[in-house]
């Protein structure tokens, strides 16, 4: 019964082969008008590929036969699972967890970015970049990004190309924000 009344957003993340038998747990849950969270499925997966999403994704489109479908997906950046989501539910939005992203940019920028100062500061610049609020806001923030950090090698490539000219509809607010998910950015 939750989640007929809350069917507007649904969170997905996959729980890499933690359990005894080597496999990943799709989990899929649902948010209240409370924030408390609620699971509307999982599945068992043998492997992240986009034929296991699509039918973990079939399932849960069967179990809602008959109702609206979700307005809004969230999950991290399984290709996989975003492809699926193309294919399952092409009407709802998508977007990436940005805490997810977050993690994923942090862990791979501060080998090249090396000391603890140098690495708050583009924390602060990634942040910034990250919740820009217009498109020209992105673009002048990634400007001081690219000035500040440009001389490392691979460094504003790596930001520019992976992440925001790609996904910057699904991760960045001057888009996202276009885009009723009531604040829910993260699974």
């Amino acid at each position: 019964m939750l989640l007929r009344c809350f069917l507007s957003i649904l969170l997905m993340d996959c729980i890499y082969k933690t359990n005894r038998y080597r496999m990943s747990l799709l989990e899929i849950v649902d948010i209240t008008s409370m924030h408390l969270m609620f699971l509307v499925g999982f599945a068992f997966i043998s492997s992240e590929t986009h034929a296991n999403y699509v039918r973990a994704l079939e399932n849960l489109r069967s179990i809602l036969d008959g109702w609206p479908k979700p307005n809004v997906l969230v999950t991290n950046r399984e290709l996989g699972l975003i492809n699926a989501i193309e294919e399952v539910f092409p009407s709802s939005s998508h977007l990436l967890c940005s805490w997810h992203i977050n993690k994923v940019v942090l862990d791979k920028t501060k080998k090249m970015v090396g000391d603890d100062e140098g690495f708050a500061r583009f924390m602060d610049r990634w942040t910034s970049v990250l919740y820009a609020k217009s498109e020209a806001l992105l673009e002048l923030r990634m400007n001081d990004l690219s000035c500040e950090f440009g001389h490392v090698k691979g460094f504003t490539d790596y930001l520019d190309n992976t992440w925001v000219k790609i996904y910057k509809e699904k991760l960045v607010p001057a888009w996202t924000n276009q885009i009723m998910h009531f604040g829910e950015t993260t699974t």
